[in-house]
């Protein structure tokens, strides 16, 4: 009898009509093998303000080759920006507990639709999250975009039309 590649707990029942002992069960508890591979069993927050910790912060697992989570790794994990631009501040590198590495306070400071998390540990083969999205924070601040410091005569219209940029904390344009 060969346990399943699920780890817990396996059973295999014999059953014969008319015999004494009908049905037989045997029970056995599988274990996880060896540590292989990373996997995000928790996705950051889908969409998050620039520079606000993601309301859903990721969670990383140390797997063997079958998918299990391998309880006795306690492998260092490290999250990096892999996809998309910004700085990735908060903890980034936490020390797996049974197997699972939970990450806090992760934010990220520039806008963008392509963000994606890469998650390593040495000697286990990577993993990265789905992609996700930073939106601006609060407007704080206003600049000049254009048309400053130009010269024209008077009751004439300057060559380009003054216009201002409205801005986050994080210098990301902020629409309206």
């Amino acid at each position: 009898w060969t346990l399943g590649t699920t780890a817990g707990a396996n059973s295999l029942t014999a059953t014969s009509a008319g015999l004494t002992g009908s049905p037989l069960t045997f029970n056995a508890t599988g274990t996880a093998g060896a540590a292989s591979k990373l996997a995000f069993t928790t996705q950051p927050s889908a969409s998050t303000v620039a520079g606000v910790a993601f309301a859903q912060q990721p969670i990383v697992t140390i797997q063997d080759a079958n998918g299990n989570t391998v309880t006795t790794a306690s492998n260092e994990v490290t999250l990096t920006l892999s996809s998309g631009s910004g700085a990735l501040s908060g903890t980034t590198a936490v020390n797996a507990v049974n197997g699972v590495a939970t990450f806090t306070g992760l934010s990220i400071n520039l806008v963008g639709s392509d963000k994606v998390l890469s998650a390593a540990a040495t000697g286990l083969t990577g993993a990265t999250s789905n992609t996700f999205t930073i939106t601006n924070a609060a407007a704080s601040q206003i600049s000049a975009n254009g048309g400053n410091g130009q010269s024209a005569t008077v009751g004439t219209a300057v060559a380009t039309a003054p216009s201002v940029l409205v801005r986050d904390t994080f210098g990301n344009p902020v629409a309206g």
